[in-house]
């Protein structure tokens, strides 16, 4: 059933196309809630966020870093074709961008 979080979930995995990033906030203060109530460190839960659509490099970077610092997540999934040509932008530019604009971040 949608909206619950089993004792043993070790992450959380919802998409773009079902939740907006405006509910992002909500959605993790439940996603944290539920974890503490099954006596889980909250900060422990991986969140994932299923992405559909395609964006040029600098939106890619700039929306995943939004996401990453503003809501909390730490990780995606690109759906879609996938071919080279679609994969390889992602993995030698948008991933280590964000990376290095998230850990920026974390150090202020």
């Amino acid at each position: 059933r949608r909206g619950r979080t089993p004792a043993g979930t070790g992450g959380w995995l919802p998409s773009k196309e079902f939740l907006a990033p405006e509910e992002l906030d909500d959605a993790n203060r439940r996603i944290d809630e539920a974890a503490g109530a099954a006596g889980r460190d909250p900060s422990r839960t991986n969140r994932v966020y299923n992405l559909v659509g395609d964006r040029s490099t600098t939106q890619r970077v700039d929306l995943l870093t939004s996401w990453s610092v503003e809501h909390g997540m730490n990780g995606y999934i690109f759906s879609g074709p996938v071919d080279e040509s679609a994969l390889r932008p992602i993995i030698e530019k948008v991933a280590p961008a964000v990376r290095e604009a998230v850990a920026k971040e974390h150090r202020r």
